[in-house]
């Protein structure tokens, strides 16, 4: 759109991020912020784009979108989170997956080599939930992790550092040894991510 002389100020505006957003159209990196955060490209193919928006202005039903009577943190989050961990579904946040290794026949994983990108002051298991309502009885889940908890947490929140981010140049310490070898986990990332650790399965 660029290319052809689409201003900036519209580039950057809410309709056309949500066209990148909607999808999670980012791809590699364009540039970094003043704190050193590396900002994703928006990468969506025309053909794709223009497909994506219309089927979803031409066949939708009842109404374009829903307004929630909640945020997702208490409706789905946050209640996801509580039945799992009731199941005994071990959490491992701030673990950031390095390397995937495969058996020799590739038919299985072996071993997952992970990084720790931050550790709490109790030494006990991070809890995600805050608690909220007038009476501060329903679950959720914020937006940002709760830093009083982390021996990390106010130089994350004094370099804003996302860990999310795929890009983050936050230094990760090396776990002693590799984490569900000869287990089951289960590892939850976004569509761009998995695509990293598919080469593995490729090689």
């Amino acid at each position: 759109m660029r290319s052809n002389g689409c201003s900036d100020s519209t580039l950057d505006s809410a309709i056309i991020r949500g066209c990148y957003d909607y999808v999670f159209g980012f791809f590699g990196s364009r540039h970094t912020d003043k704190y050193g955060n590396v900002i994703p490209c928006r990468n969506v193919a025309a053909g794709t784009g223009t497909r994506i928006l219309l089927k979803l202005l031409f066949t939708y039903r009842g109404s374009f979108f829903y307004l929630l009577k909640a945020t997702m943190g208490e409706l789905l989050f946050a209640p996801l989170y509580q039945v799992l961990t009731k199941r005994h579904v071990k959490f491992e946040f701030f673990t950031k997956v390095e390397h995937i290794g495969l058996s020799q026949d590739k038919a299985s994983i072996e071993f997952i080599d992970t990084t720790v990108q931050a550790t709490t002051h109790s030494g006990n298991s991070y809890d995600p939930l805050i608690w909220i309502g007038a009476d501060g009885t329903i679950p959720s889940w914020p937006s940002h992790p709760d830093y009083s908890q982390l021996v990390q947490g106010q130089a994350l929140r004094d370099q804003r550092i996302d860990l999310e981010s795929a890009w983050t140049k936050w230094p990760a310490s090396p776990l002693p040894e590799s984490c569900c070898e000869g287990g089951i986990s289960t590892m939850s990332c976004s569509v761009s991510a998995s695509a990293h650790f598919a080469r593995y399965a490729a090689t």
